[in-house]
């Protein structure tokens, strides 16, 4: 016999978060039209937060036994992503030590994540005004691309034998 899904709904608002997970994924999954899920989300997410333990808990695993750094920067994100309290400390090490003309583009993505989240949750870590004013001065890395001219794109005519379409 199914379960109702008035009783799925319910368990969007379980205070155990496998229990919320499983409720969402059954509406997810079925590609409900329901309008009476979303504010039962928006309530969970109100009173139980937006991250979820289980994928705080995992990154940092993954973390701690990590050495590649581009596996390390993902985890990293999905932590911020979370916004988990301590990530902000846990974090800031991993993009320290490298000046700004030596940092990759996902870096120096992640830099500006760090320091935006860690103004949202009123957080500050050793480098944070350091970082701060560069995310201003380069506006967040939107201008770092410098572009040339169009002109300049094309190549001029390779010498050689001109082939003709008649």
């Amino acid at each position: 016999m199914r379960t109702p899904e008035s009783k799925i709904k319910k368990a969007i608002l379980h205070p155990e978060e496998e229990m919320r997970e499983q409720a969402l994924h059954y509406f997810s999954d079925a590609r409900s039209q329901d309008d009476t899920v979303m504010p039962l989300v928006i309530q969970a997410v109100e009173k139980y937060g937006i991250h979820t333990d289980l994928c705080v808990a995992k990154c940092r695993k993954f973390l701690a036994n990590e050495d590649d750094p581009e596996v390390e920067l993902i985890l990293a994100n999905a932590l911020l992503g979370n916004f988990d309290t301590e990530a902000v400390e846990l974090l800031w090490p991993l993009v320290d030590g490298m000046a700004e003309d030596e940092l990759m583009p996902d870096q120096r993505d992640f830099r500006y994540r760090l320091v935006a989240i860690a103004t949202i949750m009123d957080q500050t870590f050793p480098k944070f005004r350091e970082w701060r004013k560069a995310a201003l001065r380069d506006n967040w890395g939107k201008f770092q691309v410098e572009h040339g001219r169009v002109a300049d794109s094309f190549r001029p005519d390779l010498p050689g034998p001109k082939w003709s379409m008649n």
